[in-house]
């Protein structure tokens, strides 16, 4: 840990790393970044941008949404194609979920530990349901997240920036240690095609496409090609249902889908929600 010391009141500099499919984990990161102000700190969409490099960097944050249990494709692939650092250092963990979390956070705590990065927080946010499947069928959480949980998101915020502040004056930070509730252990990510079996294969109304280009310019797989109308390539798709989601003519259903439980962006509610907390308004 001696290694990890930082030069006493070092203007220490951070970078989170994020990936969202609907906004919400998006939200969170600029808010979190806001929050966080009293240190230079970068965004960097893990969608769109390679991996930084480590060594440019004292802290690191990394907030995805949780799918299945588990993490991401797209999350699992970007942190594993980090180079293990020479140096370690400090990283927290944000999750976003609307029901179980499952081991979401322990799996994201091992990929970022093999990385060399030491875990100093972590938290996970219910958010409102984003999952079509689930919201077709009224299970929309449209509330979340409530008073409880944006009270224990402030307290990890504030413990957050302390910590921070303790870095920047030369102390060790110690490792968090993460106890997930007793129902969560019972529910581990099934595998990595999952999501895309569940989802099933794609499809296009074409008198309804507007043939914008949306759904291809955002896939993070880029698994959908525009040549006149959206191409599909299944054997690249996971199952994220952001074409679904995000389509302004909901022009795009799926073998099990059509005309329902869309979440196009992130609720105006669920952004005053977070920014009140945080006080960034």
């Amino acid at each position: 840990m001696n290694n990890m010391n930082l030069k006493q009141h070092k203007k220490i500099k951070g970078i989170i790393c994020y990936f969202s499919t609907t906004g919400n984990t998006a939200h969170l990161a600029y808010c979190l970044s806001s929050y966080l102000s009293d240190f230079p700190i970068e965004l960097c969409d893990m969608s769109v941008n390679p991996t930084p490099n480590p060594l440019h960097y004292d802290f690191f944050g990394f907030a995805s949404p949780v799918e299945f249990f588990g993490l991401p494709p797209k999350v699992l692939d970007w942190i594993k194609s980090i180079p293990v650092i020479s140096k370690p250092r400090y990283a927290f963990i944000m999750l976003t979920h609307s029901s179980i979390s499952g081991t979401a956070m322990i799996q994201f705590k091992e990929l970022l530990q093999a990385r060399n990065f030491n875990i100093i927080a972590g938290h996970t946010l219910k958010c409102p349901e984003s999952y079509p499947p689930l919201r077709s069928k009224g299970f929309t959480f449209s509330n979340a997240p409530g008073p409880g949980s944006l009270k224990r998101f402030l307290m990890f915020a504030k413990i957050l920036k302390d910590l921070l502040h303790s870095a920047s004056e030369g102390r060790v930070i110690l490792e968090a240690k993460f106890r997930l509730s007793f129902i969560n252990y019972f529910f581990s990510p099934p595998g990595r095609n999952i999501a895309h079996h569940v989802m099933g294969f794609k499809y296009l109304d074409a008198k309804q496409c507007v043939q914008c280009g949306l759904c291809a310019r955002d896939c993070p797989y880029s698994a959908i090609h525009m040549m006149e109308y959206p191409k599909f390539d299944e054997t690249h798709c996971k199952g994220c249902w952001k074409c679904y989601n995000r389509c302004p003519a909901e022009a795009i259903y799926t073998s099990y889908l059509k005309g329902k439980g869309h979440y196009q962006e992130t609720s105006e509610s669920f952004k005053n929600k977070i920014s009140k907390i945080l006080s960034l308004k």
